[in-house]
C-alpha cells in the first residue's frame, strides 16, 4: 500500500475517531457535571492526566479497529498463514507494499506498549504489558478469521508484539529520565529491541543487494504434502546438469520513455498534457489534453501501454480490424519504432488483437523475451498497444538443474503451483519445458516450466514451477 494511501486512510480513520471521542467526551462531562455533581451531589474531582491519557487511549483504539476491520473490501481468502509467510512472500516477490504491511503492523501497537502502562501504575511491568498486547493481536486475528472478514496471520501477531515490546522500551525509558534514574544498563536493555529489529532488517537487506540475482516469486512455496503421491513421466529424464545463460533487462530513464510517449501522441496528432506527468513504482504515466489517450511505461524493463480510450468506448460504432497481414502489422507498428522480433510467432486473438510472442532460446541473436499486443482499426489506426518485449543482454552463464533432479523436487514437494491437494494423488507428468522468468532484480533466470495431470477425487491440468538454477 503507498503512503499517500495510507496517509488517507490515517486521516478518514482519524475524523472518525475524533467525532466519536468527542461524542463519547462531551457525554461523560454531560453526566459528570449534570448528573454525579449537580444532582447526586458527588464530591469526586476529576484527575485530569487520567482522563487525557482515557481520550488518548480511545483515540487509538478507535484508529486501530478502523485500520483492522474497516478496510477489508479486497479479501477473499479466510486461510490461516503460517508463521513468517509474510516475510517469505515479501522477500521472495521484493515487494514494497509487503515490507511496508510489515513495518505498518509493528507501529501499529507501539503505542500499545506506550499507553498500557501509562494508565495503570499495576500494569506497567514488562510480565503484564507484552503478554495483554499479544493476547489483544491474537484476538484481532481471531475474529477477523471467525467472522471472515481477514486472514489469521500469526506474523500479524509477531509483528504487533514486537511493536508492544518497542512502545514499552519506550516508557520505560522515558520514565526513567523524568525520575532521574538513567543508567548506562537500562538504556542498553531499552534500545536493544530497536537494535535487534534494525539489524534484522538490515540484515535482510544487505542480504539482498549482495546476492548475485533477484528473487523468483516462483520459490516462494510451502512444502507441499506428497504422501502417498505417484509420479508418472513418460518423458525423456537426463541426470546431466548443463548451463544457461543469464540475460539482464535493459533499464530506461524518464527522457526515453517520454520521447517514446512523444512518439505515439505526435502520430496520433493529440497534444501531450506534461501537468499529468507522474511517476508511480517505477512506471512513468502521462495523458493526453483532452484525457483519451494514455501512455505509461515500466523504466525498469521499458515494457508500455499506449491506449485510445475513446475506440474502445461502449456508444462508438468502431470495431477492431483483425483482416491485416503480419507485413501490414509490422509495417504500421515500424511508423511507432516497435519491431517485433523476425522469428516471433503471431496470432490472431480471439478478443480481436494481434499478438506477437517471442521466447529467449539458444541461438538468439537480437535477445529479446515478451509479448506484444495491439489493437488495430480500420484505416491503420493504432487504437491499442501493449509492448511487453524486453530487450535483454546476456550477463552471466549458469549451471542448472538436470531434469532428474526437478522430478526428485517434484517428488519432495518442493514447487510452486496452485493449492491443490496432492496427497494420496496421482501427477502424470506431460511436458518439463524450460523457460525463462524476471527476478526482482531484472535479470532473466532460466526456471522449468511443468505441464502436467493431477488425478485424485477427478483430473485437473496443472502447472508446476521450479527454479532452474542450482543452489
Amino acid at each position: 500500500m503507498r503512503f499517500d494511501i495510507i496517509l488517507d486512510l490515517l486521516k478518514r480513520y482519524s475524523v472518525f475517531a475524533i467525532i466519536v471521542v468527542l461524542c463519547l467526551t462531551i457525554l461523560f462531562l454531560f453526566g459528570y457535571f449534570v448528573i454525579y455533581k449537580r444532582l447526586m451531589h458527588g464530591d469526586k474531582k476529576l484527575n485530569k492526566k487520567n482522563i487525557l491519557l482515557a481520550i488518548i487511549g480511545l483515540f487509538y483504539l478507535l484508529v486501530v479497529f478502523c485500520a483492522v476491520f474497516m478496510n477489508r473490501n479486497n479479501v477473499t481468502n479466510y486461510s490461516v498463514q503460517n508463521l513468517f509467510s509474510s516475510y517469505k512472500s515479501a522477500w521472495y516477490t521484493c515487494s514494497a507494499q509487503a515490507w511496508r504491511n510489515i513495518v505498518l503492523n509493528i507501529l501499529l501497537f507501539v503505542p500499545f506498549g506506550i499507553l498500557l502502562p501509562l494508565l495503570s501504575k499495576k500494569t506497567d511491568k514488562p510480565y503484564f504489558v507484552i503478554p495483554i498486547g499479544a493476547a489483544s493481536s491474537l484476538i484481532i486475528e481471531a475474529i477477523q478469521y471467525i467472522f471472515k472478514i481477514g486472514i489469521f496471520e500469526f506474523d500479524d501477531v509477531l509483528n504487533n508484539t514486537v511493536g508492544v515490546i518497542l512502545g514499552y522500551c519506550v516508557y520505560r525509558l522515558f520514565s526513567a529520565i523524568k525520575n532521574k534514574a538513567v543508567t548506562p544498563k537500562k538504556v542498553i536493555i531499552c534500545l536493544l529491541p530497536f537494535l535487534i529489529v534494525i539489524g534484522t532488517f538490515s540484515s535482510i537487506y544487505a542480504t539482498y543487494r549482495i546476492q548475485p540475482y533477484g528473487n523468483l516469486y516462483v520459490s516462494d512455496y510451502e512444502k507441499h504434502n506428497m504422501k502417498n503421491t505417484k509420479i508418472i513421466c513418460d518423458t525423456a529424464i537426463s541426470d546431466k546438469s548443463t548451463t544457461k545463460n543469464i540475460y539482464r533487462a535493459k533499464e530506461y530513464t524518464i527522457s526515453d520513455a517520454i520521447k517514446q510517449a512523444k512518439c505515439y501522441f505526435q502520430k496520433s496528432n493529440i497534444e501531450v498534457d506534461y501537468k499529468s506527468y507522474v511517476i508511480e513504482n517505477d512506471t512513468l504515466k502521462l495523458n493526453s489534453v483532452d484525457g483519451k489517450y494514455h501512455f505509461s511505461m515500466d523504466l525498469t524493463n521499458g515494457t508500455y501501454n499506449f491506449q485510445n480510450e475513446d475506440l474502445f468506448q461502449v456508444y462508438t460504432n468502431e470495431v477492431p480490424d483483425t483482416s491485416y497481414t503480419e507485413d501490414e502489422i509490422r509495417n504500421i507498428l515500424k511508423e511507432y519504432s516497435v519491431f517485433p522480433p523476425v522469428n516471433s510467432e503471431l496470432t490472431v486473438n480471439e478478443n480481436s488483437y494481434y499478438e506477437f510472442s517471442h521466447t529467449v532460446s539458444e541461438n538468439d541473436k537480437s535477445f529479446c523475451n515478451g509479448t506484444i499486443y495491439c489493437y488495430l482499426f480500420n484505416g491503420d489506426v493504432l487504437g491499442q498497444i501493449d509492448n511487453n518485449m524486453v530487450d535483454l543482454d546476456k550477463c552471466a552463464t549458469e549451471s542448472i538443474m538436470s531434469k532428474k533432479e526437478v522430478i526428485n523436487l517434484i517428488k519432495q514437494g518442493k514447487f510452486c503451483s496452485g493449492e491443490f491437494d496432492f496427497e494420496n494423488s496421482t501427477i502424470q507428468i506431460n511436458s518439463i519445458e524450460l523457460t525463462y522468468l524476471s527476478d526482482s532484480k531484472n535479470y532473466y533466470q532460466p526456471i522449468y516450466y511443468i505441464k502436467a495431470s493431477l488425478t485424485n477425487s477427478k483430473v485437473q491440468e496443472i502447472e508446476l514451477f521450479i527454479p532452474a538454477l542450482k543452489k
